[in-house]
């Protein structure tokens, strides 16, 4: 996985936000594929109810808008700005893939 400024993933996103704290030094918060999917109950008959396990992840790091789009170019996904930064959404399949 290649890094999103000073940040590295460590496993596949389904998201990233970042918050503007000043400059090119944003808030990161991300959240990791749910993984671990396991039957969990059978609350009807002829129902399985499974359960997943997602970790959020918080950073401070230095990126700049060109790495923030180039991040999300490279996992074919979309990087939209909003008043206090950014989100990076659809990066999970390729990165799955590259895992």
């Amino acid at each position: 996985m290649i890094a999103l400024g000073d940040w590295m993933p460590t496993e596949p996103m389904q998201g990233v936000t970042l918050a503007r704290l000043h400059g090119d030094l944003y808030h990161i918060q991300a959240v990791g594929i749910m993984s671990g999917l396991q039957p969990d109950a059978i609350p009807a008959p002829g129902v399985m109810r499974y359960q997943s396990n997602s970790v959020v992840y918080n950073a401070i790091a230095e990126i700049t808008e060109r790495q923030i789009k180039g991040f999300a170019m490279y996992y074919n996904g979309v990087a939209i700005k909003t008043q206090s930064g950014w989100i990076i959404k659809a990066i999970a399949p390729k990165m799955r893939m590259e895992k």
